[in-house]
């Protein structure tokens, strides 16, 4: 039997990923559901440089609306603030 779901909160998550492949295979998981997603974003200090912050850490410090270019779908997209919308 197939999973209903309403909506999926990815929080945090995308922006600690640093191979840009993963994050889409991540993505890419969360919309093969027909539902909502939201993706809430921490952007760091927001200079758009991911850096090494602590041992094991990492942070890419892109702003919600620079990983629209990485979600590839025809459904709505929305930011606000730090959260990526996808209806």
């Amino acid at each position: 039997m197939d999973k209903k779901y309403d909506t999926i909160l990815c929080n945090n998550v995308l922006n600690v990923i640093k191979d840009d492949s993963i994050m889409i295979d991540v993505i890419n998981n969360l919309l093969r559901f027909d539902c909502k997603v939201i993706i809430k974003i921490y952007s760091g200090d927001k200079s758009g440089v991911g850096r090494i912050t602590k041992i094991n850490t990492y942070q890419r410090n892109l702003k919600a609306k620079e990983y629209v270019k990485y979600i590839d779908t025809n459904r709505g997209i929305q930011i606000k603030g730090d959260f990526i919308l996808i209806y």
